[in-house]
């Protein structure tokens, strides 16, 4: 894996734990069984997911792609893995060979651009056959264990979906797609690969998947018509076709079994069933609620699994065809997520009209809660678990939020037309006596929680975008709302008045506080993360945090360093005091919409738009820190933005103007007259553009020194 560098430091890579979810839409080739049969594997965003199947929680990882993988598969020996992935318009998609027993790569093939469209090993492992996707019409040979490229070729049309190798034969294989059937054999001698077109007289059929029979004398076929049809191989021409009730959404995939007149088959409409290969009559049927995109062999349990479009994975027993759900996750991008206080074993997350709780040992689905509406599909946009653990809170598109049980998701209580716009924030107080909402319609609202009804205190209009976060003070009486109007708002609760605002040219979409509350932190469009002083509401240090957007934001309960997650799909572990980035966390392939710390700080739980939830274990800061090429490019504010005159240096966590500990020692006086005032600063300060400075500031001093002021007075707010 290349290593990560941002603002000239060089991160380590952080420590994947687990993952939860499964790419379930990559018909064919999203789930194997490793001819071990106690192994499935699958892949998941940039990430190629290793699991047992008699222990859902044991898992393994092979990272190294750039991008999405888009195919799998495993050599009938069970050495090599090949993954390939997509990348942009015009650049190279590579194919990565790796080694089972070992888990790291052996060899990266480039040749295809654009997509990998499948992958597929010999029967003796010896050649690996790659074929491009959209963009790319190349066909090619290669050897497993070298790397060594044996021919290529062009395909003479586009638009094929599969490739599989015969079982008695390594020189002869079988494309399939828009164009039909090809019988391809590879000339070792010339470094070359010719193909004879099947003939299936007037069915004209496009090809989903194939399988070879064991003694190569046919080839079935899984057409989106909704049959399955049978070629003699002798011949290349048509010989059956079937079963007599055609699937209603197409045929997805085939899967071979043990006994040699019997293949499994699955459909777009959730069916799956077991049929003679020679009469194709059904003799066992199943069916599930969503697309069946994979079926894997035989397991060592006498089960075979399912994979379905929804992010699913069925155990099925083979001799019922009994279905049971042994691995789910949302098949939508995740919206949120979040942790009850003080306990670390769980967490929630929301997503397309449901939310979910899972168990963060075994990474397995405790229960969920689904909303459904009649005429459009819901979706939660924020969740958060109340302090006293008695609610889960969330935030939906209709306008309501909903309180459910934590226990057995019983719905407690709804308030109806919170936001019209959609409830896009969510915050409750530490006492759980009231709730912040934030809509995208940009009011901020108060409401008052009771144990028999809920009732609106104050609506506060400032900001003129969609509020995307909201934090409260562990006092109750201030809170923060960030928005995409370019403003973070600091709030009087109690008076429902506007204290400060803090103004940059960006859409804000994550602000916290310091375990200290001297300092607020907020990232947002501008690939920035911003320092700010909590009294004064001046721009202390900014930073470039990322090469793209920043969706996530989360400090540590001691304040010592902080997590990031955005567009650019890395999350990423900073150091506080020194602004540095000492991880990196490679393994969405999505945005990373939001990043949260666990309660005993041994985890992160990143969750991203392309479905998938990624464990990661929090490193040790302790240790000794990364090696550092350049320090951390940052700027100050200059003197019309806020404080003036060169930083201070400083050489350890606890000198002055660090973390704010020592605020005091730097500025004693304008500290303790600005901590024991009852000042509300209507004050506009706006961020200060970043300079790149070839020098590493010092850390900003929270609670101490401050910019200039702004006119003061009190900013709007109507309070019902």
């Amino acid at each position: 894996m290349a290593v990560e560098r941002l603002n000239g430091a060089e991160m380590r890579p952080l420590g994947l734990e687990s993952v939860i979810g499964f790419e379930g839409k990559l018909a064919p080739s999203s789930l194997w069984l490793h001819p071990d049969r106690q192994h499935q594997i699958y892949p998941l965003g940039t990430t190629v997911v290793i699991r047992s199947v008699t222990n859902p929680g044991a898992q393994r990882f092979l990272q190294g792609h750039t991008d999405s993988v888009t195919c799998v598969a495993v050599s009938p020996c069970g050495r090599f893995i090949a993954s390939g992935q997509r990348n942009a318009f015009g650049f190279p998609a590579d194919v990565i060979v790796w080694s089972y027993s070992e888990l790291r790569p052996l060899h990266q093939l480039k040749l295809h651009i654009t997509k990998v469209q499948a992958v597929t090993f010999s029967h003796d492992g010896e050649y690996l056959v790659t074929m491009g996707g959209d963009g790319d019409k190349r066909i090619a040979c290669w050897e497993s264990q070298t790397g060594y490229a044996v021919c290529a070729a062009s395909m003479p049309m586009p638009g094929s979906n599969t490739v599989v190798f015969f079982n008695t034969r390594s020189d002869v294989f079988v494309t399939g797609g828009q164009h039909g059937l090809l019988f391809w054999e590879i000339d070792r001698v010339n470094r070359k690969m010719g193909f004879d077109l099947s003939t299936t007289g007037q069915l004209k059929r496009v090809i989903n998947h194939i399988v070879v029979a064991p003694d190569d004398e046919y080839v079935y076929c899984a057409s989106t018509s909704g049959d399955v049809f049978q070629i003699l191989v002798r011949t290349r021409t048509l010989k059956l076709s079937g079963p007599r009730q055609l699937f209603q959404q197409g045929v997805l995939t085939l899967c071979a079994t043990d006994c040699r007149d019997e293949i499994l088959v699955g459909g777009g409409d959730g069916t799956y069933v077991l049929m003679r290969s020679d009469t194709f009559r059904v003799l066992r049927t199943g069916r599930v609620h969503s697309a069946v995109t994979s079926i894997t062999r035989v397991d060592c349990n006498g089960n075979f699994h399912i994979g379905t479009s929804d992010s699913s994975v069925f155990k099925v027993d083979f001799n019922t065809l009994q279905p049971t759900l042994s691995n789910s996750c949302h098949h939508g991008p995740i919206n949120d997520v979040s942790f009850p206080h003080g306990f670390s074993a769980l967490f929630v997350t929301c997503g397309l009209n449901e939310i979910r709780v899972w168990n963060i040992r075994n990474c397995t689905e405790i229960f969920r809660i689904t909303e459904q509406k009649t005429k459009a599909v819901l979706t939660c946009l924020c969740v958060v678990i109340t302090k006293d653990g008695r609610s889960i809170l969330s935030g939906w598109d209709d306008g309501k939020v909903r309180a459910y049980s934590p226990e057995t998701g019983r719905p407690l209580w709804i308030i109806h037309d919170a936001h019209p716009s959609g409830v896009t924030a969510l915050c409750p107080s530490n006492d759980c006596s009231f709730l912040m909402t934030g809509g995208a319609d940009g009011m901020v609202r108060s409401w008052r929680l009771g144990s028999a009804s809920q009732s609106l205190v104050a609506s506060m209009k400032e900001h003129r975008g969609r509020v995307n976060c909201i934090r409260i003070r562990s006092n109750d009486q201030q809170c923060v709302s960030a928005s995409d109007d370019g403003s973070c708002v600091i709030w009087n609760i109690s008076e429902a008045l506007r204290f400060n605002i803090l103004t940059a040219s960006t859409f804000f979409r994550a602000v916290c506080y310091h375990p200290d509350e001297s300092q607020l932190l907020t990232a947002g469009t501008d690939r920035k993360i911003t320092f700010w002083d909590n009294f004064d509401g001046s721009a202390i240090r900014i930073l470039d945090g990322s090469n793209d957007e920043i969706y996530g934001l989360d400090l540590t309960q001691n304040g010592s360093c902080f997590v990031s997650g955005g567009a650019d799909r890395r999350v990423r572990v900073w150091d506080y005091e020194t602004a540095t980035p000492l991880y990196c966390g490679i393994g969405h392939s999505g945005n990373v919409n939001r990043v949260q710390i666990s309660p005993d700080q041994r985890h992160i739980v990143s969750v991203g738009s392309e479905g998938a939830i990624f464990i990661w274990r929090m490193p040790e800061l302790n240790a000794a820190a990364p090696p550092v090429c350049e320090p951390a490019t940052v700027s100050q504010p200059n003197e019309q933005g806020s404080r003036g005159g060169a930083p201070a240096s400083r050489t350890g966590p606890n000198a002055a103007n660090g973390t704010g500990r020592a605020a005091a020692a730097a500025a004693p006086p304008a500290a303790a007259a600005r901590a024991g005032s009852s000042h509300r600063s209507g004050s506009r300060t706006s961020a200060p553009p970043a300079a790149g400075s070839p020098r590493a500031p010092s850390a900003p001093s929270r609670g101490g020194g401050g910019g200039s002021r702004a006119s003061s007075g009190r900013g709007g707010g109507s309070r019902r």
